[in-house]
């Protein structure tokens, strides 16, 4: 169903402030849009999984990683096919140097969309860095 319009206007607030780098600002709009689409009724799994990606990407441009693996994670939970949530996640597992996590959401993100350089950059970047710390078998090391 469609966003309920209090709601989607929280969310186009967040998503002007975003693109503006009012990164703070857009937070305070997704997370109150996240509080409301709480309360209603019916299925708005993919709309929550959008705007809780939207509130990681805030807390990745604001440094805050754990915030933002929590809410990639939970947006991944309603929509396991999230691209940019995989991406987040391990943009903020690597930025805090857990690069088998890393690893493991981008080679996932690769699988789901292999028409996105940035994903394979991202896969080369972090195999290598796993191949100098782990040696040739980094492979049998990288995290459930």
């Amino acid at each position: 169903p469609p966003l309920p319009p209090r709601i989607q206007i929280l969310k186009d607030g967040g998503n002007d402030l975003f693109r503006t780098g009012q990164y703070v600002a857009a937070l305070k709009k997704y997370s109150d849009a996240i509080k409301l689409l709480e309360t209603e009724s019916g299925d708005h799994s993919q709309s929550m999984a959008t705007l809780l990606s939207n509130s990681a990407a805030c807390h990745l441009k604001n440094g805050d990683c754990k915030s933002c693996i929590n809410d990639s994670t939970r947006s991944i939970s309603l929509f396991p096919i999230n691209l940019k949530a995989l991406m987040r996640r391990g943009s903020a597992y690597e930025t805090m140097e857990k690069y088998g996590q890393a690893y493991n959401d981008y080679e996932l993100a690769r699988r789901i969309n292999t028409n996105v350089d940035r994903v394979y950059d991202a896969c080369s970047r972090i195999s290598r860095i796993l191949r100098d710390q782990d040696g040739n078998n980094w492979r049998n090391k990288l995290p459930p």
